[in-house]
């Protein structure tokens, strides 16, 4: 049973993301996800699962993005290779 996304191989995708507001919009509570590595993932609290998604998700992309953005401002190798 998975508590937290720490343990587990899973893509943190938008897909996951709608999968689970899908699933949570039917009234389920739990579900079995596969994960990266084809093995099924037994998920008790479908709500919480999904919290921790979006927040594992959204920290993510906001970190791209600040990475992206130094990119943008560094265009020389030189520059890039100082990040």
């Amino acid at each position: 049973m998975v508590s937290s996304l720490e343990v587990t191989a899973i893509n943190k995708s938008q897909e996951l993301i709608s999968f689970c507001e899908s699933l949570l919009s039917m009234s389920q509570t739990g579900t079995i996800l596969i994960d990266d590595n084809s093995l099924p993932i037994e998920v008790d609290d479908l709500k919480s699962f999904a919290m921790d998604l979006y927040s594992n998700y959204f920290e993510a992309a906001n970190k791209y993005l600040v990475e992206y953005n130094k990119l943008k401002v560094n265009r020389s190798v030189e520059s890039i290779m100082d990040l």
